[in-house]
């Protein structure tokens, strides 16, 4: 599956990943949620940033982070809060800092 994925054109994964978004943002449970957690899309998984970007202001978003050999979720502010930036651990792509981000979970 991860092939076939990254073989993907980047027209045909952008169409396919703007169609999931938009069948997510068109559930009722999606509109009602006051929090969402959220993956940080990696090698051609469906694009989670623009989404992240998109509803910061509106919803409190949740991303991983590996917290020793714990995966937690991190509530983030900002795409670049605090030093936030996407690092790849154990297969994840987390929300890693030095400092601890502001209202962690």
């Amino acid at each position: 599956m991860i092939k076939k994925r990254l073989a993907l054109e980047e027209e045909t994964f952008l169409s396919y990943s703007k169609r999931i978004a938009s069948y997510l943002e068109e559930m009722p449970a999606f509109k009602n949620a006051k929090r969402i957690g959220f993956y940080m899309s990696y090698r051609h998984e469906v694009d989670t940033l623009h989404l992240i970007e998109k509803y910061m202001l509106d919803k409190e978003i949740y991303v991983p982070k590996c917290v020793g050999e714990e995966l937690d979720f991190q509530r983030i502010y900002s795409m670049d809060d605090s030093g936030y930036k996407p690092v790849k651990i154990f297969s994840v792509v987390n929300a890693y800092n030095d400092k601890k981000l502001r209202g962690g979970v």
